[in-house]
């Protein structure tokens, strides 16, 4: 097994293990390690990995961080991530890997580990999988032209209707976001818009197409079969997550209509 390292924020390197097939790259606030892909490879993470082992450090001033938290072995052709510690760890899309949980294997590209610790603090790895061809590493862009965020089309009733569905999402001061209830957005409707007669049939009807849109379009976590049971209002919060955070498409601005009718 090939590995590799890099100290402190310094730009990965070109040739093997860093740009290898199916190579896993971590960077941390401790600097980045390679790992070619095969037999035997792994790179555990956490506050004082084993020495014996090969590991990378994180959050090494915070005791609620586990000593190894967190295990990635490649096998099968893919890369697995194993939570060891006793916190959760989130990755990308937001789902929570616990201790408990089975293996979860990454796919190519990015992904972005996290951990909750002490006050609050997020401890942070950013994984790049090559691909099967092998990769070439991002370089630091600083003078490039930022890139627009993507915005997804919503007709005005949706956008109305989700706003109220997710308006705890815009408000500023809520550090865990969820939705209304279906009921619960159907009685506020009512009280800004009586007129229309909301009911739980009209609220699917306008959110139900926006789901199924933007899940045709490649976003995950919006049909049931990509979430954990029991689904509850999961689809909801990843369709808000997507639309509020990672797009901007809905904004406080359009708390605005709510507020002026409140």
């Amino acid at each position: 097994m090939a590995i590799a390292r890099i100290d402190g924020s310094g730009v990965p390197r070109q040739g093997e293990p860093w740009t290898s097939p199916d190579a896993l790259v971590v960077r941390g606030f401790n600097g980045a390690v390679a790992v070619e892909a095969g037999p035997g490879a792994r790179l555990c993470f956490g506050r004082a990995p084993d020495p014996a082992t090969e590991g990378l450090r994180l959050g090494e001033d915070d005791l609620r961080v586990s000593r190894t938290h967190g295990v990635l072995v490649h096998r099968q052709q893919w890369w697995w991530l194993r939570n060891t510690g006793s916190l959760p760890i989130e990755i990308s899309g937001g789902r929570r890997i616990h201790k408990a949980d089975e293996e979860h294997p990454l796919d190519p590209g990015h992904t972005t580990l996290v951990i909750t610790g002490s006050n609050d603090r997020k401890h942070i790895l950013h994984l790049y999988i090559n691909g099967p061809h092998g990769g070439r590493q991002p370089y630091p862009v600083p003078d490039g032209r930022t890139v627009e965020q993507h915005v997804w089309p919503l007709t005005p009733r949706q956008r109305r209707v989700l706003a109220v569905l997710g308006q705890r999402y815009l408000r500023s001061g809520d550090p865990d976001p969820q939705p209304l209830t279906r009921q619960g957005t159907v009685d506020h409707l009512n009280e800004l818009w009586p007129d229309e007669k909301w009911t739980l049939r009209k609220i699917d009807h306008v959110i139900e197409p926006v789901r199924l849109h933007l899940h045709a379009k490649g976003v995950r976590g919006l049909v049931e079969a990509e979430v954990d049971q029991p689904v509850g209002t999961k689809l909801s919060h990843n369709l808000l997550v997507e639309l509020t955070v990672k797009t901007a498409t809905l904004t406080p601005n359009d708390l605005k209509m709510i507020d002026d009718l409140e």
